[in-house]
């Protein structure tokens, strides 16, 4: 059997390392050493005389050790691998995007391509009504607080509604400091302070010349007192802290807060992952979503017990739905 001579020069960055030495002097006979270093940073050297195929097999194990894996940590409070309950929507809701509850058992839910509003049964997920907005736009979330409805603009323009009469189409207009290179996404209300949570999905910093934002995604509040959005960041998500657990490009498309905890419910549908926060702006689980189940989640919302979590997909292999999850 023909024997190879080569080198190799091998380079990787991680928390555990696999060294693999294969001594082929012998081609009937081979030793395989394995040992895990804990390093920051190494470079693998190897000088191997082997027959080919012992070279096939140190490729295949390279290979294997280089996928990325991902590494789901800490726990959500909810069984994300199996909804209690799937609403199956109508294709008029191919895009929906923001959902919250109404009354009455009631899920209101919107599509970004216009301000329409419609509200689902959340018992039997039939469509009890549909309100058409006079408005035009990317409208992108929505946030019901006691008798009061917002809604988002991509622009990161809010527009107030009295929830119960929204057929009279009367609103206030709240523009802010961002803009549509934010690309806001998600509306979440947090008691604890009054204020309005909105997620910017692409260019997360206000100031285009500082680069450190382009290393985050922010979420900025607004006011309900004043109504008026700060101008620094309330939340930022590292985005290499989660690309250690697997998650890359996360793009914020929703963002809601359970009532009970506090903690903050941040899901991108562009990386099918779901991030929560404490208070303190440190992550207490990371989850990436089974694609299969979350087609497209944009969506994010809790009942006011907090015993469900509640989240759209839009339509895109199959019809758009809704899945509410049970508490652990």
């Amino acid at each position: 059997m023909t024997k190879w001579k080569t080198k190799f020069n091998f380079l990787y960055t991680k928390s555990h390392y696999l060294f693999i030495f294969i001594d082929t002097k012998n081609p009937k006979a081979y030793k395989m050493k394995l040992k895990f270093i804990h390093s920051t940073r190494l470079i693998i050297n190897l000088r191997i005389r082997m027959p080919i195929i012992f070279l096939n097999l140190l490729i295949v194990i390279f290979t294997f050790c280089n996928n990325e894996k991902i590494q789901n940590i800490g726990n959500s409070g909810f069984e994300l691998s199996k909804p209690d309950k799937t609403i199956i929507l109508s294709s008029e809701l191919n895009e929906i995007s923001g959902i919250d509850f109404y009354k009455d058992g009631q899920l209101i839910c919107q599509q970004d391509e216009n301000a329409n509003l419609y509200f689902v049964d959340r018992g039997s997920g039939k469509l009890k009504n549909k309100i058409e907005i006079p408005l035009i736009g990317d409208f992108e979330d929505i946030q019901m607080v006691d008798s009061t409805l917002y809604m988002l603009k991509n622009n990161g323009t809010i527009y107030e509604f009295n929830a119960f009469k929204l057929s009279e189409g009367n609103y206030t207009k709240y523009p802010t400091i961002l803009t549509q290179k934010n690309d806001t996404e998600g509306l979440g209300f947090d008691k604890k302070t009054n204020s309005l949570l909105i997620a910017c999905k692409s260019k997360p910093g206000i100031d285009d010349t500082n680069p450190e934002t382009e290393k985050t995604r922010n979420i900025y509040q607004f006011n309900l007192q004043t109504k008026k959005l700060s101008d620094q960041a309330f939340l930022k998500i590292n985005l290499g802290e989660i690309a250690k657990y697997g998650i890359q490009k996360f793009m914020p498309s929703g963002i809601a807060v359970h009532p009970l905890t506090g903690y903050f419910y941040i899901i991108s549908a562009n990386s099918k992952a779901l991030l929560v926060y404490d208070r303190e702006n440190k992550i207490i689980s990371a989850t990436k979503l089974n694609p299969k189940l979350f087609q497209q989640p944009e969506g994010i919302c809790f009942d006011p017990e907090g015993k469900y979590l509640i989240i759209s997909n839009e339509g895109k292999q199959s019809k758009p739905n809704i899945l509410i999850f049970n508490k652990l």
